[in-house]
């Protein structure tokens, strides 16, 4: 006597797509706040945000594995929604 196992709601795989969104805008502010607090008298040379750029190469990173599970997720829903 098992249970059936009910489809988990779309929306909450949907709702990752926001949530990702302002992970990004807080990697974002977080890189260029540690950028502007690391200061070196001793530097030469032309200055980079190392860490800005870090940090959105993350969220990017991050942001397109989000977006391809979410693709998935709702192609396979549409798939098996007439099972």
């Amino acid at each position: 006597m098992k249970k059936e196992k009910g489809r988990r709601p779309l929306w909450k795989d949907l709702l990752l797509i926001p949530l990702q969104l302002a992970a990004d805008v807080i990697l974002l502010y977080a890189g260029a706040y540690l950028d502007t607090r690391i200061v070196s008298s001793q530097a030469h040379g032309h200055p980079t945000f190392a860490l800005t750029i870090l940090f959105t190469a993350a969220a990017g990173v991050m942001t397109a594995a989000v977006v391809l599970y979410v693709i998935v997720k709702v192609i396979l829903y549409f798939f098996r929604k007439n099972r």
